[in-house]
């Protein structure tokens, strides 16, 4: 196997000079995202080799990283801290994120379909076009967020305070639409 020839990236990098290979042939290998997912460089966390997804994965923490248009259906992610992150088109479908922190979070075309997000935190979260339908989101805090043309179509939403949010073309759990907000 690859990974036990090379120890580490730098072995890999060193062994392609060796054999003469030009450099803009060995850098495109080297950093190639799809062999830094596998684990192809190790294990050690925090290296420069690390995804966000990987990171996500885990430890449940990765405010502020882009995890634009991430696959982790049906993830069990709970408490997990999204703060600020970018989850645009991303398929959260089926996951467990109860308690979870969304603060801030540029989600918009998300896919949350029968997620848990029951204690889930969407301060001033961008939900815009998020499809949300028959997700749990019991007590979940939604002040501020941005859910302009989201579906909720059979989610639940039993103990969230729907005052402060921004609402334009959202289907409710009912299916009615909500257009407090458009202009």
């Amino acid at each position: 196997m690859i990974s036990r020839i090379w120890r580490s990236p730098f072995a890999l990098f060193k062994s392609g000079l060796q054999l003469g290979l030009p450099l803009g042939l060995i850098l495109p290998v080297w950093l190639h995202p799809g062999l830094m997912q596998v684990g192809w460089f190790g294990d050690r966390h925090n290296s420069f080799f690390d995804t966000p997804r990987r990171i996500l994965l885990e430890t449940r923490r990765c405010p502020r990283c882009n995890l634009a248009h991430v696959n982790l259906p049906n993830a069990n992610l709970p408490a997990a801290d999204l703060t600020a992150a970018n989850l645009e088109e991303a398929n959260l479908s089926g996951a467990n994120l109860q308690d979870a922190s969304f603060r801030y979070a540029d989600l918009e075309n998300i896919n949350l379909q029968g997620a848990n997000l029951q204690d889930a935190s969407f301060r001033e979260a961008n939900l815009e076009d998020a499809d949300l339908r028959g997700a749990n989101l019991q007590s979940a805090y939604l002040a501020g967020a941005n859910l302009a043309g989201a579906n909720l179509s059979g989610a639940t939403l039993s103990l969230v305070n729907l005052d402060n949010g921004l609402y334009c073309n959202t289907t409710m759990p009912d299916g009615s639409l909500r257009n407090d907000h458009c202009d």
